[in-house]
């Protein structure tokens, strides 16, 4: 039925948007403050400065984006329980039944004719 050169149909955009957690990575966090310095700028070359001086950073300069990432992940963490509680609460359709399993072929092997 279809073909090669249909375009697939898009999906409608849903009203409650998903909120985008923040990053429990801190180069992320990090990232975020050198793009704020340098808006403008490419991205490959904002990115390629920014590991290179991540890398020479001391623990004690990287202590902020660490202690900002695991607030995010805390955060992340207490969205997630209510999540759960809020779907536990709720009434849920029954699980999906497991697949059926497929069935094995056995191959063919094929017979080598002897050459003439």
């Amino acid at each position: 039925m279809g073909c090669g050169g249909c375009a697939k149909k898009k999906r409608s955009m849903c009203p409650k948007k998903r909120k985008k957690l923040p990053s429990i990575n801190p180069f992320f966090h990090f990232l975020k403050c050198v793009w704020r310095k340098f808006r403008g700028c490419k991205r490959s070359v904002v990115v390629r400065y920014a590991v290179k001086k991540w890398r020479r950073m001391s623990k004690s300069e990287k202590q902020p984006f660490f202690a900002a990432a695991c607030k995010a992940q805390e955060l992340h963490r207490q969205s997630k329980k209510k999540n759960c509680s809020q779907a536990t609460s709720q009434s849920c359709p029954p699980p999906c039944p497991p697949p059926c399993p497929k069935p094995k072929c056995k191959k063919k092997k094929k017979s080598k004719c002897p050459k003439c």
